[in-house]
């Protein structure tokens, strides 16, 4: 069990470490300091059981951040009126 907590630490690690890079890389580069406040990772897994696919959805963030419930809907509600911009700024109709 205790190999599994510092498995799943060291994941989360790597996970963290992961975001970090790519919003370097996505940064405008104006040279003002970028400071990680929190980040959740919303993800979807297909699976297969007696014949039949089930998807799961997860919502992943480190354990021993909590975020308040306000702050991660609120995260939550802003990634996905972007996409919906997005999905409005392609509509050709």
């Amino acid at each position: 069990m205790a190999s599994d907590e510092a498995n799943l630490r060291a994941a989360y690690e790597k996970a963290e470490e992961a975001i970090r890079e790519i919003l370097a890389l996505e940064s405008d580069d104006s040279g003002d300091a970028h400071i990680l406040n929190e980040w959740i990772v919303v993800a979807a897994e297909q699976f297969y059981r007696d014949d039949e696919s089930y998807t799961k959805v997860a919502c992943i963030f480190p354990p021993e951040i909590k975020i308040p419930y306000y702050r991660l809907l609120g995260l939550l509600e802003y990634a996905a009126a972007r996409i919906r911009k997005d999905i409005t700024d392609d509509d050709d109709s």
